[in-house]
């Protein structure tokens, strides 16, 4: 079974259309073939997207409304959230002195080290490591990860 790894800047176009939405749809549109992970701060990371958006004008707060129930079942049900440890925080401390990153994406990146030090464990493929910002997909590069952009795909 296939593992990924999806930070905020990627998840968030799964729940609105954007550069990037319809290939994270069809990414996460197979759940009996893939485990999604992702860190538990994504929710708010999310949550807060779509909250500005409303803020812009760019969402309507009805719409936004349904869209955060939908995150909370998908965070409830569907994803496989990493809680943020004490090891989470310093290997994410660690991550910030070998990475020019801010600290959520240090966090973000501490929680898919764990993931894969998990599936090695378990002598599963490591996950693929899904953002849609270049500083943290160079930095999980950098740790070893295959990388993928959702803005690369239409």
């Amino acid at each position: 079974m296939a593992a990924t790894y999806f930070d905020s800047s990627a998840l968030v176009k799964r729940y609105v259309a954007e550069v990037g939405s319809a290939w994270i749809r069809r990414a996460v549109a197979r759940p009996v073939q893939q485990v999604i992970y992702t860190a538990t701060l994504t929710q708010v990371e999310v949550i807060s997207a779509l909250q500005r958006l409303i803020r812009e004008g760019r969402l309507d707060p009805v719409q936004a409304q349904r869209l955060t129930q939908r995150v909370t079942h998908h965070f409830a049900r569907r994803y496989q959230v990493l809680r943020i440890t004490r090891t989470v925080v310093m290997q994410a401390c660690a991550a910030l002195e070998r990475h020019p990153l801010r600290a959520y994406d240090a966090i973000q990146l501490a929680c898919a080290l764990t993931v894969r030090r998990l599936m090695q464990q378990r002598r599963l493929a490591p996950p693929l490591f899904v953002a849609a910002d270049d500083v943290l997909l160079a930095a999980a590069a950098a740790e070893g990860f295959v990388v993928d952009n959702p803005l690369l795909h239409s």
